[in-house]
């Protein structure tokens, strides 16, 4: 498998896998998206000629519904096929299943042209993996049939691919001589894009040939059912074709595309708009191998078998450039006759000249980097004629800030000499060195791309632009990993209602949450005036945040979750009109005394306790109300009921800071109201206790 935001061959960033072996990327010399399709085993010395032989067939296909084919790669044992990316998403996730036919005949017209195409190739071109994934809806209302890729050899039955779109594996659009390992032709493509209309016209997946044919062996029922039964909308003629390209004989089926065309229910997707099917030559058979249909599906750069007009380009173009390199070399050697030598330092000036002779030296491409100009220069001899490279200068890259997430970033560059960068990347003190993609667009102008990274920065990290191993005098990049810094506003003590806002000795504070959730367990302690780096906003209502700076350092760099109007202090919740039912009741809870000695350190052994009383509004004391008390960091739970007199007791308890809930009071069939209570700053080690009672309002 490939990785994301990894690099193959130097050159295609690998940005998300699109379907199992099938991969995005993005070319990094021509900025494009393109699509690698993963061959593994593929690279196998015995497999590269077929694949090579087949992927150069593949690059001269040009039909509008299918996506051109760019290169081959070899890494490892497997094969990389590279070709278009086709942007817009498969049928069924475009429009919905079922399809009515007045959009489903134009897409099948196009699909049947490109099959058209591919069959009447010399050998003939058999797609084998037809499916509604494989057809994708182009933003300009077009289809194009995707996944071809070069075959290669197989024994026994295919296994299935899992697809990732919820529309079963490949198997169920595969035919039975497809599933069974045996040869195809071009009634086995027929079979699959029969099977994927069926399913688009009826939302139904086609039963799979293996139960059909053992329900034919045991004189069963066939279990695919008529298309017009599963969707009554459906012409008795559409169900009838289908039924027909279905079969699990191919010899039952239409024998081309052409056929299928012209069955009826399905004679309303005549070509429209189509290309003509071109006449194309065949192509020499690798030399150990007989002639038969190839079973293709993608693309590569081959250096097997060429066209037969190929060699002599070749020959005339060779001729061309060395007219052109003879022309050039007369150039500069009539301009060196005129023109003083210009002597490079490093060179051997200081060395005895000859009085009436020059050296010239070969010229230095002006890309080059010092080293490699020292380098190329003569150890012994006179004055060295060459040019010396321009050294680039970056005055400013725009924007000066940007935050790294799962994409790629390109910056601007701004300066002089830009299209002489060899190499880049940033590099600081406080964080790793990333490679960096520089795009000369003019002498002045480059765009930087940043891949994205994995590893974390923590938060933001200044970072400064070397090229060509040198540290260019531009200014720092400020590169974060969150999106924004935002101070907490919303933690009122006129919130209170809203169950969200507490307040204790130090002020009003709210907790943070493991999920986006509010009965979820808290995490730690957010008051007003705390600055907090949202890590996500796609959560509606809710921020994902680190701590950045809080009054109480232990908080920072707590990472957890908030609701977005405790952050910006918006959409509040509005207090409730409601008047509560006597039958529900409402406690307030408060730390009445915390008799802890300020003066007493954290200790190891957990001695410390929270005690405390429920009662009613004359203060008498309510038994079995149950009680929860949490760690701060939600990893100690504690679960107490009262006993006579309403009190409970919570021993053992360690340097930390504790939650206080009352969960439920007996006799209240409409539920209960109560605040939660923070306990803060209790001591271990010293028998050290706080008292925590919740009291019924009157």
């Amino acid at each position: 498998m490939l990785i994301p935001n990894s690099y193959i061959h130097e050159r295609y960033l690998v940005v998300r896998t699109i379907e199992h072996t099938v991969y995005e990327a993005l070319d990094m010399s021509t900025r494009a998206q393109v699509v690698l399709k993963l061959l593994a085993g593929g690279g196998q010395p015995a497999a590269w000629p077929q694949i090579e032989h087949e992927a150069a067939v593949l690059r001269t296909l040009h039909h509008p519904a299918l996506p051109t084919i760019l290169d081959i790669l070899r890494q490892d044992d497997d094969a990389i096929i590279v070709s278009e990316y086709v942007p817009g998403e498969h049928l069924a996730a475009a429009q919905g299943a079922p399809l009515s036919l007045t959009q489903l005949t134009p897409y099948a017209s196009q699909v049947l042209g490109a099959l058209e195409y591919l069959h009447q190739q010399v050998p003939p071109i058999f797609h084998r993996g037809i499916k509604p994934q494989n057809i994708r809806l182009t933003p300009d209302g077009t289809v194009k049939l995707v996944d071809l890729a070069p075959a290669r050899p197989t024994t026994g039955a295919i296994p299935a691919r899992p697809a990732s779109s919820g529309l079963g594996s490949s198997l169920q659009f595969m035919p039975p001589e497809q599933v069974q390992g045996g040869a195809l032709d071009a009634r086995s493509d027929l079979y699959s894009l029969a099977a994927t209309l069926y399913y688009l016209s009826t939302g139904t997946l086609p039963a799979l040939a293996g139960k059909r044919i053992n329900a034919q062996q045991r004189n069963q029922p066939d279990p695919l059912r008529p298309a017009q039964e599963l969707n009554p909308q459906l012409p008795a003629q559409w169900s009838d074709a289908l039924a027909q390209a279905l079969a699990l004989e191919p010899a039952r089926r239409p024998a081309n595309a052409d056929a299928l065309r012209q069955l009826p229910g399905l004679s309303s997707a005549q070509p429209g708009t189509e290309q003509q099917v071109p006449t194309l030559v065949a192509l020499p058979q690798p030399a150990a191998a007989q002639p038969q249909p190839t079973t293709l599906l993608v693309p590569g750069s081959s250096s097997a078998l060429r066209p037969r007009w190929l060699l002599p380009a070749i020959i005339s173009a060779i001729g061309v450039v060395l007219l052109l390199v003879v022309l050039v070399l007369i150039l500069l050697r009539e301009r060196n006759s005129n023109t003083p030598p210009v002597v490079v330092q490093n060179a051997t000036a200081a060395l005895p000249q000859p009085a009436a002779t020059a050296v010239t030296a070969p010229t230095v491409a002006t890309s080059a980097t010092q080293e490699q100009v020292d380098s190329a220069l003569p150890t012994t001899g006179a004055a060295v004629v060459t040019a010396v490279p321009r050294q680039p200068k970056v005055d400013a890259i725009e924007p000066a800030a940007a935050r790294l997430g799962v994409q790629a970033i390109t910056l601007t560059m701004r300066g002089s000499n830009l299209d002489e960068i060899l190499a880049a990347r940033l590099v600081s003190e406080a964080g790793p060195p990333i490679q960096v993609a520089v795009l000369p667009i003019t002498a002045e102008q480059a765009s930087l791309t940043i891949p994205p990274l994995s590893i974390s920065l923590n938060g933001e990290i200044e970072y400064r632009l070397e090229v060509n191993g040198s540290t260019a005098n531009a200014p720092a990049v400020a590169l974060r990993d969150f999106i924004e810094r935002k101070p907490v506003n919303g933690i009122r003590p006129e919130y209170s209602y809203t169950n969200r806002v507490a307040t204790d000795q130090t002020g009003p504070y709210t907790a943070m949450r493991t999920e986006a959730n509010t009965q979820s367990p808290p995490l730690g302690v957010l008051r007003n005036g705390d600055e907090i780096e949202i890590l996500r906003d796609d959560v509606p209502g809710w921020y994902y945040v680190r701590i950045s700076h809080s009054t109480d350092a232990a908080q920072v760099p707590l990472v957890g979750w908030i609701e977005r109007w405790l952050i910006d202090n918006q959409n509040v919740p509005p207090r409730s009109t409601a008047v509560p039912t006597p039958e529900t009741l409402v406690f307030v809870g408060k730390v009445y005394s915390t008799p802890t000695d300020s003066a007493v350190q954290c200790g190891t052994t957990f001695a410390s306790s929270i005690y405390g009383s429920v009662e009613d509004e004359r203060g008498r004391g309510i038994a079995n109300a149950r009680l929860r008390i949490t760690s701060a960091d939600g990893k100690n739970v504690f679960n107490r009921s009262t006993g006579r007199g309403g009190v409970f007791s919570v021993p053992g308890l360690g340097c930390t800071s504790w939650v206080v809930r009352l969960l439920s009071v007996p006799n209240t069939p409409n539920g209960i109201r109560a605040n939660t209570v923070v306990v803060r700053n209790l001591n271990g080690g010293q028998f050290t206790a706080a008292e925590v009672r919740f009291k019924l309002q009157p």
